[in-house]
């Protein structure tokens, strides 16, 4: 999947393909055979979720240990460049899937499926921090306290107009972390 990845792979078939096609070069990773189409599927409806997430921490822990700069961030360069504080933004994207069979449990509409994901960006870094996936029904009012938990005093942290949440936002406040939000009616009244 890390190769699906860096490759920009659109589908199961690209995947297969190309490893296949670098047969040679992964014969040399103790004896590594591309996976068939048919395999790649099961494994991916079996395997845990947490898997991906252990092994993306292990490897940013692994490369920090072997260069401290590397996650810290271009401090100095652009706009976010110019607080002293670290800076996270909190929003949620809708990701559709075209077979609803597939996905039953991310039934959005009568023949849709989806599913919300939820991301808390390091804008210094440019790397997640958080990473939430659910389905798109549940309302997104639970998330802003998830997305926040490590967020540390003095650090700012910039939500959508969906995450609004007052109480929320003044437990934030009294933990010393600032934060910018949009208005949730954008209406202006003359």
């Amino acid at each position: 999947m890390l190769f699906a990845q860096l490759t920009h792979a659109i589908g199961l078939n690209d995947v297969c393909d190309a490893l296949r096609l670098h047969s040679g070069p992964l014969s040399a990773l103790r004896g590594a055979t591309p996976p068939s189409r048919n395999n790649l599927s099961h494994a991916n409806k079996q395997r845990d979720a947490a898997l991906a997430e252990r092994l993306f921490w292990a490897v940013l822990d692994h490369l920090q240990k072997l260069s401290p700069g590397f996650a810290a961030g271009r401090r100095g360069k652009g706009l976010a460049g110019a607080f002293a504080a670290s800076i996270h933004v909190v929003d949620s994207s809708t990701i559709c899937f075209d077979c609803l069979p597939a996905f039953d449990w991310a039934q959005h509409r009568r023949r849709k499926a989806a599913a919300k994901l939820h991301v808390r960006l390091d804008l210094h870094s440019l790397l997640p921090r958080f990473v939430l996936s659910n389905r798109a029904r549940l309302p997104i009012a639970f998330a802003p306290q998830n997305s926040c938990a490590a967020v540390k005093p003095g650090e700012i942290v910039i939500f959508d107009r969906a995450y609004v949440d007052f109480v929320h936002l003044g437990v934030l406040n009294d933990d010393g972390v600032f934060w910018v939000t949009a208005a949730r009616n954008r209406s202006v009244s003359g």
